[in-house]
């Protein structure tokens, strides 16, 4: 069977690495990487920061960086799962700096808002109680051990569908989209005009609100200001064309939204710690 331990290799290499392997017991530890786990037999006692839960077939759970865990099983019980390991930049090479699974829902690919949870994602147990996730699980060991042609493409797109699927066992049971109607209508706004000189005074004109009301609502549900947003939708996206275009800088910064390159370039640097060509060249090589 499987070393836990034997993974890194293969992950270093593929940036994902998922296995089947089964154990009585694993010592408390930490990962610079994302790890799904899925419990396929059997049952153990889990311990995550100090906290101990019972581990039973069908549960699953995402571990972040650098939290640590261990599994303790007692008497003659084993417990075997399928372990799924990654780093955020298997998604999308813009995630290089990427260093928990929250900063992944704002990827262009996934665009899941954590103002809808009603748990936190990395902090929670799941059972599969229909066998569906399961089969997302088995899809992508499959692929993984076969490597036929488009094998890590057809892994990106499962792994993002399994994430999804994962994330709406968290959200609150009301209407996801109608967690601030209010707030819906500026996201939406923002995501098809960021490229655009826009005004939050232009929006709620437009959506028949107040200035005031508006600019709270949006901070209560989204955790920062309009401004704030605007900023790191445009940056975001500029992330995503240094990643994967050969635009010149001057040109990404206009496509974004911005008509001052040094300005942009300041801003960039003041969100990632890193100019736009630094941030380029640490992506691409």
């Amino acid at each position: 069977m499987e070393s836990p331990l034997g993974y890194r290799y293969f992950l270093n290499e593929d940036l994902f690495y998922i296995n089947i392997w089964e154990h009585k017991f694993s010592p408390v530890h930490k990962h610079n990487f994302l790890e799904f786990v899925y419990v396929l037999e059997g049952r153990s006692e889990h311990i995550v920061n100090g906290e101990t839960t019972i581990l039973k077939e069908g549960d699953y759970f995402i571990i972040d960086y650098d939290k640590k865990h261990a599994f303790f099983s007692r008497g003659e019980d084993t417990i075997k799962v399928i372990n799924c390991l990654f780093y955020p930049r298997f998604i999308d090479s813009m995630m290089k700096d990427c260093r928990k699974l929250s900063e992944i829902l704002s990827n262009y690919l996934i665009k899941f808002n954590h103002a809808v949870f009603s748990r936190i994602p990395t902090e929670t147990i799941f059972h599969d109680d229909d066998g569906s996730v399961k089969k997302q699980f088995l899809k992508m060991l499959n692929e993984y051990q076969e490597k036929k042609v488009g094998y890590k493409e057809m892994l990106r797109c499962i792994l993002i569908e399994t994430i999804l699927m994962i994330l709406r066992n968290v959200c609150l049971s009301e209407k996801i989209s109608d967690f601030d109607s209010v707030t819906g209508e500026v996201v939406k706004f923002v995501e098809k005009n960021y490229m655009n000189n826009i005004l939050l005074s232009d929006i709620c004109e437009q959506i028949g609100y107040s200035v005031p009301y508006v600019s709270k609502s949006f901070k209560d549900n989204m955790n920062m200001t309009f401004s704030s947003y605007l900023q790191k939708v445009r940056i975001n996206n500029a992330c995503r064309l240094l990643a994967n275009t050969n635009n010149k800088i001057e040109e990404i910064a206009h496509i974004v939204g911005y008509s001052d390159t040094k300005f942009f370039n300041s801003i960039f640097k003041k969100v990632l710690g890193s100019t736009p060509r630094e941030y380029r060249n640490k992506i691409k090589y």
